[in-house]
């Protein structure tokens, strides 16, 4: 009974992540929006490397949106999930993304959004130019 339980809880957790994640992307979009930026895909997937969360455009720069919401700090802030290892995995997605569509920029930006529930609120984060890459 006892590994039923766990499980329920488990793939509850799961389904929570998901939509807390669901959430934040949401929001960062309208939060992009508002900042002039035209959304140009969400959640990339290229099968076998990841998902790039948000691809926008502002002026002649595409960037590519990694989002992090956190409920609360147990684990840490969202800007501390962005591990080296996950920094290189974002520019390796955005290079393949640009092979991809055959698109040619001399410059493109990685963007972090990070959103965090304040009382009830949620607090908006964006740290621009995260990682610069050439």
């Amino acid at each position: 009974m006892l590994s039923v339980f766990v499980y329920l809880y488990e793939r509850n957790m799961t389904e929570a992540r998901k939509s807390l994640g669901k959430f934040g992307e949401n929001l960062a979009v309208s939060f992009l929006k508002k900042k002039g930026y035209k959304i140009l895909e969400r959640n990339f997937v290229i099968s076998g490397f990841g998902e790039i969360d948000i691809i926008c455009k502002k002026k002649d720069r595409v960037i590519f949106i990694e989002v992090r919401t956190k409920s609360n700090l147990l684990y840490g802030t969202p800007e501390e999930s962005i591990t080296p290892k996950k920094q290189q995995k974002l520019i390796n997605l955005a290079h393949l993304y640009l092979d991809i569509k055959k698109w040619h920029f001399n410059k493109f930006a990685i963007d972090g959004i990070f959103i965090e529930k304040k009382g009830e609120g949620y607090e908006i984060r964006h740290l621009e130019n995260m990682l610069e890459c050439d």
